[in-house]
C-alpha cells in the first residue's frame, strides 16, 4: 500500500486538505475558516507558524475576527479563541511553545497586554494573570523556554519591570530585584546549559549579571562595586564546565571578557590594557572551544579562542592595526568556518582548530580578488558555500576543511556564472537556485558525491527564468517543495523529484496569473504548512 501524505491548506478564508500520492492529488473542503465572509473573499493574512506537538499554530489577521490564534492539526483547522471580539483581534506576539502548549502575549481589550497560553482548544486558551489589572498593560516581553518553564520580563505597575517565571500556572515573581515602581528592566536574556542569565539593575549594584537557577533569582556578582554596574552583555559558554563568559565594562579597564564558574568570578584577561577589547559573537564549537571576536588594541579585530589550555589570539589574519572583518562564523565539527579578509587575498573561507598551525585559508581566487563567499552551510563532514572564482564566475563550492579538499562541486552553466543561491540539501543531494546555460533562475539537483547536476525541466523561458525559491526537501525523501514563477500562474507552489516527470506545478493557489508566494515551510509529522498568498496552506 502506497504511504500518502496529507497537507492541511487555509485559503481565503477556506480550510482544505491537499492529499498527494504517486498519482496526483485530491482538493476537498474541510471547514470554512471566516463563514461571515463570502467564499474566496480576499483580506485574511497569516503568520507567525509555530509547531507544538501534534498542532500548527498560526496568527491569522481577518476582517471579521481581526487578529488571532489559529490552529490546525489532523482533523481541523480552526480558532483556538475569539479572544478580543470584533475586527481589532488580541494581536498575539511572541509565540513560544513549552511541550505541547502555545505561550503568547495578546489584549483583549480587558486586560491590556498579558501572557496568555493554549493547547489549541478554547477552553484551554486561558489568560495567565492580570499582572497589571484592568486595562493597563504589562507589557509581557522577552519570552525565554528552558527548564521546563517560561521566563519573561512584565511590569506589573507595583513592582516595575521584572522577570516572572510560569511552567503553565499563574506567573511568579521568584524576586523583586529592585524594589519600587521603576523595577530593575532585565535585559539580555539567555539561556546558556539551560540557566537562564540576564542583566538588570538592583538600584544599588548598577546593572549587573544576575541568573535564575534552582528556582531561585540570583546577583552572580557585583562585578564592579557601586551603582554604576558593568553592563553585561554578549554571553556564551564556559567550554571547560558548567560556567557563563560574557563581556563586562571594567571601571578603568573597558569592556572585557568575564567568567563566572561555580560560585566564582573571573577576568580572564584585559586583552586591551589601553581600551576596551569588546568581545562579541561568542560561539561554542565542539565540548572544549568558545571562538569570539575582540580587539587588544594591536591586532584590529580578530579571532580569539577559549579553550581547556588557554584563552588566545588564535591568528592575527590581517597584520598590524586593521582588522580581517571576520563574519559568517559557525560551527564545522569540532572546528570554526568562518569568513574573513587578510588584506592580501580578499574575503574567502577560512577554517581553525583553536591553533595558529591549524588555521587554514582557503584560497580559491589567489591575488588580492576575494572569491566574496556566501552562503556558508555545514553538511556533516563537508561544507558548502558559493564563490567567485577566478574567471568571475559564481559557483557552488564543497569543502572538507581543507585547500587540497576544496573545489567546485558543479557546473550548471559551463559558460558563465552559474550563482547558486538559496541552498538546500538532503543525504544524497544539495538543491539550489542557479542559472543554466539555457536558461535564468531554474531549480537543479547536484549529486554531492558526482558533482553531477540534474536539471529536471525547464520551467520558464531564459528570459525571465522561474526564480526558484524557499526550497524544502521533504523528510525522508528526494523530494522537494518549492516556489517558482511561470508566465501563465506568477509564483505558486510546485514540486520535483529530480525526473522531468517528477517535476510539476502542485497547484496554482491564485489563478490567472496573480502570484501566491508560497513560502515559510514548516513539517508536522507526515504533512507541511506554508504560506501562501498570505495564508497558511
Amino acid at each position: 500500500m502506497k504511504r500518502v501524505q496529507q497537507a492541511f491548506l487555509v485559503f481565503a478564508g477556506i480550510a482544505v486538505t491537499w492529499v498527494g500520492s504517486a498519482h496526483g492529488q485530491i482538493l476537498r473542503l474541510v471547514k470554512d475558516i471566516d463563514s461571515r465572509q463570502p467564499t474566496g473573499s480576499a483580506g485574511a493574512v497569516a503568520s507567525q507558524v509555530t509547531v507544538a506537538g501534534s498542532k500548527v499554530f498560526f496568527v491569522l489577521q481577518s476582517p471579521a475576527y481581526g487578529s488571532e490564534v489559529w490552529v490546525s492539526d489532523a482533523t481541523s483547522t480552526r480558532l483556538v479563541k475569539d479572544i478580543r471580539l470584533g475586527p481589532a483581534g488580541c494581536d498575539p506576539r511572541e509565540l513560544v511553545v513549552l511541550g505541547a502548549t502555545l505561550f503568547f502575549t495578546a489584549d483583549d481589550g480587558i486586560h491590556g497586554r498579558e501572557l496568555w497560553k493554549s493547547d489549541g482548544t478554547p477552553g484551554g486558551t486561558k489568560l495567565l494573570d492580570d499582572l497589571r489589572p484592568g486595562l493597563a498593560t504589562s507589557s509581557p516581553r522577552d519570552l525565554r523556554v528552558f527548564q521546563n518553564r517560561v521566563g519573561f520580563v512584565a511590569d506589573d505597575g507595583v513592582f516595575g519591570a521584572e522577570i516572572y517565571f510560569t511552567q503553565g500556572g499563574k506567573p511568579e515573581l521568584k524576586r523583586d530585584i529592585q524594589v519600587g515602581a521603576r523595577g530593575s528592566n532585565p535585559l539580555d536574556l539567555t539561556v546558556v546549559d539551560d540557566k537562564l542569565f540576564f542583566s538588570a539593575d538592583d538600584g544599588v549594584a548598577g546593572r549587573e549579571l544576575w541568573r535564575f537557577s534552582n528556582d531561585h533569582v540570583t546577583l552572580v556578582s557585583d562585578v564592579v562595586p557601586g551603582p554604576v554596574g558593568s553592563g553585561p552583555r554578549d554571553f556564551g559558554p564556559d567550554p571547560r564546565g558548567p560556567g557563563v563568559l560574557f563581556s563586562a565594562d571594567l571601571a578603568g579597564r573597558g569592556r572585557e571578557l568575564m567568567l563566572h564558574r561555580e560560585g566564582n568570578l573571573f577576568a580572564l584577561a584585559d586583552l586591551n590594557p589601553n581600551g576596551s577589547s569588546s568581545p562579541s559573537a561568542l560561539l561554542g564549537v565542539g565540548t572544549d572551544k568558545t571562538f569570539f571576536i575582540a580587539d587588544n588594541g594591536t591586532h584590529g579585530r580578530e579571532l580569539f579562542v577559549f579553550d581547556a589550555t588557554s584563552l588566545r589570539l588564535v591568528k592575527d589574519l590581517r597584520p598590524g592595526s586593521a582588522s580581517s572583518n571576520i563574519r559568517d562564523m559557525q560551527a564545522f565539527g569540532n572546528k570554526l568556518v568562518f569568513v574573513a579578509d587578510d588584506g592580501q587575498h580578499g574575503a574567502e573561507v577560512w577554517v581553525t582548530d583553536g591553533s595558529s598551525t591549524g588555521t587554514v585559508l582557503l584560497d580559491l581566487r589567489p591575488g588580492s580578488a576575494s572569491s566574496l563567499p556566501e552562503e556558508v552551510r555545514a553538511l556533516g563532514s563537508d561544507f558548502i558555500f558559493r564563490a567567485t572564482l577566478p574567471n568571475e564566475n559564481v559557483q557552488l563550492c564543497v569543502s572538507d576543511g581543507t585547500l587540497a579538499g576544496t573545489r567546485v562541486l558543479a557546473r550548471p552553466n559551463s559558460r558563465a556564472n552559474s550563482n547558486p543561491r538559496s541552498f538546500a540539501a538532503t543525504a544524497t543531494h544539495i538543491f539550489c537556485i542557479a542559472d543554466l546555460d539555457a536558461a535564468a533562475a531554474q531549480f537543479v539537483m547536484v549529486d554531492r558525491v558526482q558533482g553531477t547536476v540534474i536539471h529536471p525541466r525547464l520551467l520558464a523561458p531564459s528570459t525571465f527564468g522561474s526564480n526558484p525559491r524557499e526550497l524544502f526537501p521533504l523528510h525522508g525523501s528526494e523530494v522537494v517543495l518549492f516556489q517558482a514563477s511561470t508566465l501563465e500562474t506568477g509564483a505558486e507552489l510546485f514540486r520535483s523529484d529530480g525526473t522531468p516527470n517528477g517535476t510539476f506545478l502542485v497547484k496554482d493557489l491564485s489563478p490567472g496569473g496573480r502570484p501566491s508566494n508560497p513560502n515559510s515551510f514548516v513539517a508536522l509529522e507526515e504533512r507541511v504548512f506554508f504560506l501562501a498568498d498570505e495564508r497558511l496552506f
